[in-house]
């Protein structure tokens, strides 16, 4: 997490040496290949990034965030070969993972297939049927196409999933502004606004899901505040992290998102047949 912050603040330097700190002392802690890798990623340091990403796989085979990131390298690189295999790696060893159904999709959209994007997207769903991203993915594909129908059922099956998730009250709101769907949009507005605060400056909704919802959120930050200094302490100097250290620290890695086992049709058949 300290790595992270300095990341953040665009400490790349200070960032570098407590990744390199960190994995002198535990070298099988995936998380931090995955955040180290990132970063030099996002720096443009593509050589060195696929350097750590394969280090990492090597030291942590099941951590799937190293294969779902390298993945997302290779895609920005035009390496499109090896980040199919990348995120079929990542798929085989979990179906459920929401992200990665998203990233393989990315890729297929990458190379102008369109179709085949969406119907990865429909299979991700039937494997990760709790992901938001991928409703408002498919969603938006759906409205591109003009199937204005199927991608607004698609954002509102969405938000039953997850009514929280801004970006599909956001692309549902595109939808019916595009259509010229004025109740549609105030009924959005009303919807939205009894689950997120309008205005900063206004009491907190009183409404039963809002204020669970904010109480909820309150209840995150406060024993995230708490936690916080104690965890910067000991970060690097105790291999015992709790759950929930590991479970925030890889929260950090997943923004982001080898060694190929899987090509060509059978690329494919990872996607689409059941294991």
């Amino acid at each position: 997490a300290w790595a992270s912050m300095e990341v953040r603040a665009g400490n790349t330097q200070e960032a570098t040496t407590l990744f390199e700190y960190g994995l002198e002392i535990a070298p099988t802690y995936g998380s931090l290949w995955c955040a180290y890798a990132t970063m030099e990623s996002r720096l443009g340091r593509s050589t060195k990034a696929r350097a750590l990403f394969l280090k990492g796989v090597k030291q942590c085979p099941n951590h799937n965030a190293l294969y779902q990131a390298w993945a997302c390298l290779e895609m920005r690189c035009g390496n499109f070969k090896s980040a199919k295999r990348l995120v079929s790696e990542a798929l085989t060893r979990d179906k459920t993972n929401g992200k990665a159904w998203l990233v393989a999709a990315t890729i297929e959209e990458r190379q102008e297939q369109a179709g085949l994007a969406q119907l990865i997207l429909q299979r991700g769903l039937e494997h990760a049927p709790h992901c938001p991203q991928l409703y408002d993915k498919l969603g938006g594909m759906l409205v591109s196409t003009s199937k204005i129908q199927q991608a607004r059922e698609t954002f509102e099956r969405g938000l039953e999933v997850d009514p929280t998730h801004a970006p599909l009250y956001h692309s549902l709101a595109e939808l019916e502004a595009r259509v010229c769907n004025v109740q549609g949009l105030a009924d959005l507005h009303r919807r939205a606004s009894n689950i997120f605060n309008p205005n900063a400056l206004e009491p907190p909704a009183t409404s039963t899901l809002g204020a669970t919802i904010l109480s909820s959120s309150s209840t995150r930050t406060s024993s995230s505040t708490r936690t916080t200094t104690t965890r910067h302490q000991n970060y690097y100097n105790n291999n015992n992290w709790s759950e929930e250290e590991k479970e925030n620290e890889q929260d950090d890695a997943a923004d982001a998102a080898l060694g190929g086992v899987v090509m060509d049709d059978d690329y494919y058949d990872a996607l689409f047949l059941d294991s």
